[in-house]
């Protein structure tokens, strides 16, 4: 009967085998349920990164379209301001035009002195030449 002893350890061995088998699936499946989470966490904060990943480029796309507008509104800035400045430049050149009219008509004998004759002084007539006959008002 030796051998039903043996026999009866070898089945006690087995079945405290079998118990650590038993629980090490519960342990690998617990695991495999931790990892399941894991990945689902994972995933949740993927998702929420690409969710402020993707607001991020609206907001770049948007401080683009404001720089576009400002770029635009300072262009429409710069091309009053050059057609005011072209307008500048056309009100000068016809001052410059009337005063040329003007001095054009002027003489000068002697550089730097207008030849003129004097007609009046103080809205009165003068008479005289200033040489034989002298300057006097009427």
């Amino acid at each position: 009967m030796v051998l039903n002893t043996s026999h009866t350890k070898t089945q006690s061995d087995i079945a405290l085998v079998d118990a650590a088998i038993d629980s090490d699936m519960v342990l690998v499946i617990a695991d495999h349920d931790k990892t399941q989470s894991d990945i689902a966490l994972i995933d949740a904060a993927i998702d929420s990164d690409m969710v402020l990943v993707d607001a991020d480029h609206n907001k770049t796309q948007s401080d683009i379209a404001l720089l576009s507008t400002k770029q635009d509104s300072d262009m429409v800035v710069v091309a009053t301001a050059h057609t005011k400045t072209q307008s500048d430049i056309v009100i000068v050149a016809s001052d410059t035009l009337a005063i040329e009219s003007k001095t054009g008509g002027l003489t000068f004998t002697k550089a730097g002195e207008v030849d003129a004759n004097t007609k009046s002084i103080n809205d009165a007539e003068v008479v005289g030449d200033g040489n034989a006959t002298g300057w006097d008002g009427v």
